[in-house]
């Protein structure tokens, strides 16, 4: 599993771009901040993953994908599981994270996701297949596919958040979902 973790060209946004002054709590603004490695935002979701697989906390669901482009009846497994608040906060809103990855460009966010991805496949492929009644290939498979994404549903998330409190140089006139920080 370390090898396919690596991925020495992964960047992080520069401190002094990763606008976050109108975030009032100083102590949370400072770790969105922090330099922190894509090897250990992965080994902290994977050692999630795993505990919440062990403690019945994982939710599985098998989903047809929604994405326009995927072939019609295309699924997918969605899977749910608890982050520690301080990885979840980072993963998210710091630097060095998803939307950070994406922000430096489209393909280094799809390649920090398709590194979740991977480290995830050993840990959930197993426990997903018995609660779902589904076969450990077909699952596997769907991990594999074009339309695998990201083991998170953030969305409301943010949507409750307030704007503009991430403010990085290029999204200062696109205040939008993006700026919010939960």
């Amino acid at each position: 599993m370390k090898s396919a973790m690596r991925n020495p060209t992964m960047r992080s946004v520069p401190a002094s771009e990763w606008d976050l002054t109108n975030l009032n709590d100083a102590d949370r603004r400072i770790r969105q901040l922090e330099e922190v490695s894509g090897d250990s935002f992965i080994v902290g979701i994977v050692v999630a993953a795993k505990k919440a697989a062990s403690e019945s906390q994982a939710e599985f669901q098998w989903q047809r994908a929604t994405d326009e482009e995927a072939p019609p009846d295309t699924f997918r497994i969605v899977s749910q599981f608890p982050l520690p608040e301080r990885l979840f906060d980072q993963l998210f809103n710091g630097r060095c994270g998803y939307r950070a990855q994406y922000y430096l460009s489209s393909e280094e966010g799809e390649a920090f996701n398709r590194r979740i991805i991977v480290a995830l496949e050993a840990e959930l492929v197993y426990p997903a297949s018995v609660k779902l009644g589904l076969s450990k290939s077909l699952i596997s498979r769907s991990f594999r596919g074009a339309y695998s994404k990201r083991v998170a549903n953030e969305g409301e998330a943010f949507d409750a958040a307030p704007s503009g409190m991430l403010m990085p140089r290029r999204w200062r006139f696109h205040a939008g979902r993006g700026t919010r920080i939960e």
